[in-house]
């Protein structure tokens, strides 16, 4: 991170902890030795250690992850208290967001068993995504969702509709035409992309073909960034706070 980015977020922090009540949650003092220690892999060892500790300290971690990484004298501290901050806070968004698959896709129509059937046909699939891992392929047709069968209207939008209404980590079944068989795709839905936009599943993130600013990795980590930098300024009081 820029000298100057890091100042921002570090202005941030401040109006945020000078809001925070004292919190009565705190990692082990040893483990804060650590983080500044002249050895690397130790330092490296106890930032692990205190990702999983504020995982499992909650929003009470938080609040000391926040106030520490603003307040603590040593900046080796400060900054690896502040990455385990937006880790944890990303963490806790992820799981918030919508469902998400990993393909684009266009409205279809499958011949199957003498009739036209409503489909969807994959045009994509993200690679890394559920799609992927579980083994969907471009030109796979999907006739329906936890056995449930489309039978008219907008198929690319019912299915964007379902899947964005459910939550990471929930599983569900596709039922896929491909070639002249039709299988079964069982997978688990992840986070909708930050840059997906938001129907995710229709307006999916495509690699832009060149590494530049607008490329799909940028996009992302603007949008994450976005994120982490809103969740902070919802606990900074300003005019009109009390209103939200």
């Amino acid at each position: 991170m820029s000298v100057p980015g890091l100042r921002t977020w570090l202005v941030l922090l401040a109006l945020v902890v000078a809001v925070l009540p004292s919190r009565a949650v705190e990692p082990p003092e040893e483990l804060l030795k650590e983080l500044s220690s002249e050895h690397y892999p130790q330092r490296i060892k106890a930032q692990r250690a205190l990702e999983d500790w504020a995982a499992e300290a909650g929003d009470e971690g938080l609040g000391w992850l926040l106030e520490t990484s603003s307040a603590h004298d040593e900046p080796e501290v400060r900054n690896r208290v502040f990455e385990v901050l937006r880790s944890q806070v990303m963490s806790q968004l992820d799981r918030e967001r919508p469902g998400f698959i990993g393909i684009t896709m266009v409205g279809f129509q499958v011949d199957l068993e003498g009739e036209k059937v409503p489909a969807v046909a994959i045009t994509s699939v993200q690679k890394g995504s559920p799609a992927d891992r579980t083994g969907l392929r471009e030109g796979d047709r999907i006739l329906g969702i936890d056995g449930e069968r489309w039978t008219e209207g907008d198929t690319p939008d019912q299915l964007a509709r379902k899947v964005g209404g459910m939550k990471p980590g929930e599983e569900i079944e596709l039922e896929v035409a491909r070639e002249d068989e039709v299988k079964t795709f069982a997978l688990k839905l992840a986070p909708r992309p930050w840059a997906a936009g938001e129907w995710g599943e229709l307006r999916q993130m495509r690699a832009v073909p060149f590494a530049g600013r607008f490329s799909l990795e940028n996009v992302e980590k603007e949008e994450r960034d976005k994120a982490f930098r809103e969740w902070l300024q919802k606990r900074t009081p300003g005019p009109g706070a009390g209103a939200r």
